[in-house]
């Protein structure tokens, strides 16, 4: 009808000079909206999503980068690499929001060998990273920092370089 509806509003965790992380979530009937990884508004779509076509950003604003993508995965989740193997070089990047005590990402061979296990624990606030050879778990690394909260989202980026996998601490993305 051209009108607009009535005005939802939430804490706005923005400030001015700032660079921020804004992430609106587009579920089926509703818009998840995260602002520097927190949640802060959850708002029921008014009309059919299949409708939007496109974005428009506007204001007194530097805009540094927009990115559109993403599914929803099941959990657990597996799915081999490209050409059956992680190349030299590569990076895998995970986005996602501990809902527990822990949760774990492993790296696994073609015989079944977990060559890096990685460990988030949440109550302990460690990262746990280990290996599991011939069914025989190695020495537990637990040193570092620990960046993750429960409910918050995270951006992991693990970079594989030769003879190693450097894990890079969880930052903002764009």
């Amino acid at each position: 009808n051209g009108k607009w509806g009535k005005e939802e509003k939430s804490s706005n965790p923005f400030k001015k000079g700032e660079s921020f992380d804004l992430r609106i979530r587009i579920h089926e009937a509703e818009f998840e909206i995260f602002g520097n990884q927190k949640e802060l508004h959850v708002y029921k779509a008014r009309a059919s999503i299949d409708s939007v076509e496109y974005l428009a950003v506007r204001g007194n604003v530097s805009l540094k980068g927009v990115h559109w993508g993403g599914r929803y995965y099941n959990m657990p989740f597996e799915m081999q690499f490209p050409g059956g193997y992680l190349s030299a070089e590569e990076r895998v990047y995970l986005y996602g929001i501990p809902k527990g005590d822990r949760f774990a990402v492993n790296f696994i061979g073609e015989n079944g060998d977990i060559l890096f296990h990685f460990n988030p624990r949440l109550k302990e606030k460690k990262v746990i990273r280990n290996a599991k050879i011939d069914d025989i778990w190695g020495q537990e690394e637990r040193e570092g920092t620990f960046p993750f909260k429960k409910d918050v989202g995270t951006d992991i980026v693990f970079d594989n370089e030769p003879y190693s996998i450097q894990f890079d601490r969880p930052h903002k993305s764009m």
